[in-house]
């Protein structure tokens, strides 16, 4: 499961998008914000709007809005950031107010079919953004025109949640819209998708949908600029495939009306160099400045709550998990940066605390969360995620879940560079979060934060080796010894330069008497993380690693082993040898040696279990081959399925005559040795019931590879016993197997 797990975080922080450099630091570009977004209130100057009307491209959801906007004098669009709703929202109110007829518009918008004088006769007012729109009343509402002639004025309310939008029902709007029906107004709100309001405002409410198509929005745009017909611009941005590209790449980072706005107008005014390298790099670097400044003041924008910080940055070390696991970890995190707030507060005046209370009395702002929080769609929103159904892995099988992941799918690599890069006193925090979570006893969990732990070890090595690494190291348990050897292949996936480095290091570790967990974890590091690029040099390591420390070795008992030290060697063997199978099956896409793990592993268990060998690496190469044996195998969708990964290397066309001897000597040393006869059985008798149900060829492969494991009378009649056994319950099988061992016995050799 953790395998799995840590799988899944290497794709979610796999190397790819996003400014990562060293030294880079995230700026603003001009012209982030729409037109109209961000404006302040009062009277919208003739030059916006005559923009906004010059180079509007309507979106699917417009006739709708135009009919609920004239029938009622009111509606209310719920769109996420960057859809467009604040051009919409003027373009709709320009049209009501220009329009007689009261009919929806056509499909085809016609922004430059409007005359543009009418642009001077239009009046349309922003509101304050506190507005509050279950007090508005004709008194609130002045006539947009002279008092004493008054003419029909627009209202815009563009806002991301309306003030009391939790309070505000239909029969608020309804009164609503009698007073401008009245005042001969339309007034049009727009708000942050997610966005939760006392009922479902039915009549004047509308979701938007699909945005405008990105590539109108640039050709509407440029064709203003350059006063050129709409129809051949738009045939123009089309042709360009470098355009389109970087159309693309901004729309996938993030739908931004005012970005594609602005990408069209910039590649307008490069006239006669349009399409050039020149031309073409300049729109790559405003392209990719646009995206890194708008995703830097999404993430620093002011007035974030704690809550939706720490659910943000844990979705991105959890990104793709199931989301109440998510949100429980987010929790955590909020209350240790709520911890870490208070720390920082300078005791407030006492007036500020009211009358004189208690010191117990006074009311502490951090000292507690709401149990009640916004509801889930906003919080999602804001976050830039979404929730889907997928699959969690538990030790009982795959179940389907709710899961949540950002909307694009570099954020989470970003997020963290973000935090590591720009936020120095949140370091302490996330470090102790995640060095907290490597003990978690959910192993997709300790995968995940071992992953975040392991990028951004590649970023400050030896900071995160002092602040996590080597208090995960230290504490004998296993799992914390596996986030470890998580951490340091995320870091060298990260960073290939900091090989060199951990291979030093974890030398270093044998040396820690003080701290003998060091030992095991570098023991673990050498299979999860460096193993599968080289194994023969991990081999190497590892049998440097087990090996007893000089000044220990004339006093070390030939008869003592290392139980820790066995399990964690046989274990790393097991990854080594298991990632090229696992990489040739399509489920990881990690670089590995599928063609060398095999024999490397096979030739050096068959050293390591020599009867000459030392007692510790006798045992762990024996350990090692029998958890080959048993739990490696392929084609497998659950836990204990599939065939036996050894036996399919020994099958015709997959592997050599050398392959299928050097593992039947290995099961005849593992039968031999009285410490692991029993467990060498239990293997045999669990092959024996897989290739009951396999074919043939595994039947036959099978009864040779038994046929080579024996060398003596005692290992026939042992054999022999044993089959004849369990024949009653895979006859099959086991008839094949006897009828090869007799006729070795009578002198023939089976064909082989």
């Amino acid at each position: 499961m953790f395998g799995a797990a840590l799988h899944a975080a290497r794709v979610v922080f796999k190397v790819s998008g996003g400014n990562l450099n060293f030294g880079s630091q995230f700026t603003g570009t001009a012209g982030a914000a729409g037109a109209g977004s961000g404006g302040v209130p009062g009277i919208i100057s003739q030059p916006e709007l005559a923009r906004v009307v010059g180079a509007f491209v309507a979106a699917p959801c417009h006739g709708q809005l135009y009919k609920k906007l004239a029938d009622n004098h009111l509606v209310v669009l719920r769109a996420a950031p960057g859809w467009g709703r604040t051009a919409t929202a003027e373009y709709l109110l320009y049209e009501c107010l220009t329009t007689s007829s009261g009919h929806p518009p056509s499909p085809v918008p016609r922004g430059l079919d409007l005359h543009p004088a009418a642009v001077a006769q239009v009046r349309i007012s922003r509101l304050n953004a506190s507005t509050d729109l279950r007090g508005l009343t004709s008194d609130h509402l002045r006539p947009a025109g002279d008092e004493e002639n008054p003419q029909p004025g627009g209202l815009l309310l563009d806002v991301a949640t309306p003030h009391g939008a939790g309070l505000l029902r239909g029969s608020d709007l309804e009164r609503l819209a009698n007073v401008l029906r009245a005042n001969r107004d339309y007034l049009v709100v727009t708000v942050d998708a997610g966005t939760v309001f006392g009922d479902e405002l039915d009549e004047f409410l509308i979701d938007a949908d699909e945005p405008p198509p990105a590539i109108r929005v640039v050709a509407r745009h440029a064709a203003r600029r350059l006063g050129r017909p709409y129809p051949d611009v738009l045939d123009e941005a089309r042709e360009s495939t470098e355009l389109s590209g970087l159309v693309d790449q901004l729309v996938g980072e993030g739908y931004s009306a005012a970005g594609l706005a602005q990408l069209g107008r910039i590649w307008a005014e490069q006239g006669s160099e349009r399409g050039s390298q020149k031309a073409t790099d300049t729109l790559r670097q405003w392209v990719t400045d646009f995206i890194e400044a708008r995703f830097a003041d999404w993430l620093a924008a002011p007035g974030q709550d704690p809550e939706h910080r720490a659910f943000v940055i844990a979705l991105a070390v959890f990104d793709g998990m199931p989301y109440a696991k998510v949100t429980r970890l987010a929790r955590d995190l909020e209350d240790r940066m709520l911890i870490a707030s208070r720390r920082f507060l300078r005791p407030a005046p006492l007036e500020t605390w009211g009358f004189d209370p208690a010191p117990h009395e006074r009311s502490d702002p951090y000292a507690s969360q709401p149990l009640f929080t916004r509801p889930r769609s906003g919080r999602l929103a804001a976050a830039s995620a979404e929730v889907r159904v997928g699959t969690e892995t538990t030790r009982y099988g795959s179940t389907e879940t709710e899961v949540v992941a950002f909307t694009c799918a570099n954020y989470p690599s970003r997020i963290l560079f973000w935090l590591w890069t720009e936020q120095d006193a949140l370091h302490s925090v996330l470090l102790r979060w995640l060095a907290a979570l490597g003990e978690d006893t959910d192993p997709a969990v300790r995968a995940h934060a071992a992953a975040a732990v392991g990028v951004l070890a590649s970023w400050s090595f030896d900071e995160i080796l002092l602040r996590v690494l080597l208090p995960w190291a230290d504490d004998d348990l296993p799992w914390q010894r596996g986030a470890v050897a998580a951490a340091l292949s995320l870091a060298l996936d990260w960073r290939p330069g900091l090989a060199p480095v951990v291979i030093e290091m974890l030398r270093d570790w044998k040396m820690h008497t003080q701290h003998p967990a060091r030992r095991l974890a570098a023991i673990r590091v050498w299979g999860t993380s460096l193993g599968p690029f080289d194994p023969d040099v991990a081999l190497d390591q590892l049998a440097y690693l087990m090996a007893p420390l000089e000044d220990a070795e004339e006093d070390e008992n030939p008869e003592d082993v290392d139980l820790n030290v066995i399990d964690n060697v046989s274990l790393s063997v097991f990854e080594i040898f298991s990632a090229p199978l696992i990489a040739v099956h399509g489920e990881t896409d990690r670089p590995t040696r599928p063609g060398g793990a095999t024999d490397a592993v096979l030739r050096r268990l068959g050293v390591w279990t020599e009867p000459g060998s030392g007692p510790t690496q006798r045992f762990a190469g024996i350990l090692a081959f029998l958890r080959l044996a048993l739990h490696l195998r392929l084609g497998v969708d659950s836990p204990g399925q599939g065939s036996p990964a050894l036996l399919t290397l020994c099958m015709p066309g997959r592997g050599d005559r050398l392959t299928l001897r050097r593992i039947a000597e290995l099961w005849r040393r593992a039968l031999d040795e009285p410490a692991t006869n029993q467990l060498a059985l239990d293997c045999l008798r669990q092959w024996t019931a897989d290739t009951e149900a396999d074919d043939d060829l595994a039947r036959t492969t099978f009864a040779h590879l038994v046929w080579e494991s024996l060398r003596s009378r005692a290992d026939f009649d042992r054999l022999q016993r044993e089959f004849r056994r369990w024949e009653k319950r895979w006859p099959r099988t086991c008839q094949v197997v006897l009828a090869t061992i007799e006729r070795s016995t009578n002198g023939d050799s089976g064909g082989l």
